[in-house]
């Protein structure tokens, strides 16, 4: 039995591909990542709780957090620092490994984008980066799995708060631009059912969040408004936008609106 990231070298194993079953592995789904904190002896349900919600589930981190044994909250530490070692011990190259970490930022990723995020990059970097085992692509664009996005993303807001909101305002700026290019050929009342601005708009609206949701959020709700008149599934994306963004940037009042706390 063999396990990695990738599919079997082709190369290597042309003549036997008949002879081999591919298994995909997911992760724990809840019942099963209880069951493995039940068998380590963790017990208490708020670190239970703790411990799911820092590891999505994901087998290795599960097991990882299980083997220390927590009995209160205080004592689970953050994995991001391994989940990310994990996902990309096969690349030695530093530059790369940023590149790695800072593309999972975006909701969803174009080459233009790429561009933007990675300075002095070659060519073919971008074809790199949709080759990795946990990107797939859609449409000319690509996205991260869940289960990686999610460590990269907590261990870029815990590691440089500052380089976080930068990146955030320069994704931010982006999408900003690409709706107004559009706004230019657009009629005002035409925009909402436009599917690019929509599309620039949330993004645009997921990045301010992430940069700094309490100055964010009132433009953000404003838009929200104009949502409102455009049906159910317009409401809806708006709503998940907000509801990304609070779980992304652990800003629990973006989930559980109707507002942040008073100081």
């Amino acid at each position: 039995m063999l396990a990695g990231q990738g599919r079997l070298d082709t190369g290597c194993w042309g003549d036997h591909l008949e002879l081999v079953t591919e298994v995909p592995l997911q992760v724990f789904n809840d019942e099963e990542a209880r069951r493995l904190l039940g068998a380590r002896g963790v017990t208490d349900p708020d670190v239970i709780e703790v411990i799911l919600q820092l590891t999505g589930r994901l087998p290795v981190l599960v097991d990882l957090l299980a083997q220390t044994r927590p009995h209160h909250t205080s004592q689970i530490g953050d994995p991001s620092d391994t989940a990310v070692e994990r996902f990309l011990k096969w690349e030695t190259d530093p530059s790369r490994r940023t590149a790695a970490q800072l593309c999972a930022l975006p909701l969803q990723l174009d080459e233009d984008l790429f561009h933007a995020l990675i300075s002095d990059v070659t060519i073919d970097e971008y074809a790199w980066l949709r080759g990795l085992p946990f990107v797939t692509g859609q449409a000319g664009r690509c996205r991260y799995h869940d289960v990686v996005r999610t460590p990269m993303l907590r261990l870029q807001r815990t590691q440089s708060p500052a380089h976080w909101q930068h990146h955030h305002t320069r994704l931010a700026d982006i999408y900003q631009q690409r709706r107004h290019a559009l706004e230019s050929t657009l009629p005002d009342d035409r925009r909402w059912g436009d599917t690019a601005w929509l599309e620039h708009q949330l993004n645009e609206s997921y990045h301010r969040l992430c940069a700094d949701p309490h100055q964010a959020l009132p433009d953000v709700l404003q838009q929200a408004i104009h949502a409102c008149d455009r049906g159910a599934d317009v409401l809806r994306r708006w709503s998940q936008v907000l509801t990304q963004a609070g779980t992304d940037t652990d800003a629990p009042f973006l989930t559980t609106w109707p507002g942040p706390p008073r100081p």
